[in-house]
């Protein structure tokens, strides 16, 4: 019996050693987090425009737990919200275009639009006096710039939609400066304050799209 004793006061000996030697273990490692905690406190968020992205070789990309896929087709019942937020991504991302699809670009619209004044049509490129002929007119500059995204893609392997060549041709090559005489009521009023409900409309396009997406909130 009195064996039987010794033992255990033996083990339980070595059993408060083990806990004597873990809590300093755990002491350490507290003294180490608060030290961490510490200069996170202490951590100046103006140092982020020094920061650069981490890559770890051989990560795999994230996965959600239901693939945006499935929320794009037309039976499920997030469509609407995937649908745009699938559009306002696309719109949001810059898409670059090189010099040589530029040059294509313009090539192809010159193409076009010596090809309608051969066969006596209004130049569809045109768009004041496109405007005031019949649709089939407006149904051809859609036309011509689905034909010019098609000579465009066969010399790069990004694909653009007609409207956004069409957009982009506007703005590279089209500029037109207003230089028109302001009107009196506009001058006069350089600055004013909209009517009370006027600006509704603007403040939930901008707490949707935010402020530099202005055209997605037309």
């Amino acid at each position: 019996m009195s064996s039987d004793i010794q033992n255990a006061l033996e083990v339980n000996k070595v059993y408060q050693e083990a806990l004597i030697q873990h809590a300093e273990q755990m002491e350490t490692q507290l003294t180490e987090v608060d030290s961490l905690l510490s200069e996170v406190g202490t951590y100046d968020e103006t140092d982020n425009a020094n920061l650069v992205p981490v890559y770890v070789e051989g990560a795999i990309r994230f996965k959600a737990p239901v693939p945006s896929s499935l929320l794009l087709k037309p039976d499920s019942p997030f469509y609407a919200e995937a649908t745009q937020r699938t559009r306002y991504c696309y719109n949001s991302s810059p898409h670059p275009m090189r010099s040589r699809e530029l040059r294509t670009l313009s090539d192809a619209v010159k193409q076009e639009n010596q090809r309608s004044n051969v066969l006596g049509l209004p130049s569809p490129l045109d768009w004041e006096k496109v405007a005031k002929q019949v649709n089939i007119y407006s149904i051809l500059v859609m036309v011509i710039f689905d034909l010019n995204a098609l000579k465009v893609s066969l010399c790069s392997n990004a694909k653009h939609s007609a409207e956004e060549y069409r957009i982009k041709w506007l703005g590279e090559e089209r500029v037109v400066s207003n230089s028109n005489k302001t009107i009196e009521p506009t001058s006069f009023h350089q600055r004013r304050v909209l009517p009370e409900g006027f600006d509704t409309r603007l403040t939930e396009a901008v707490q949707i799209y935010g402020l530099d997406n202005w055209s997605l909130g037309k």
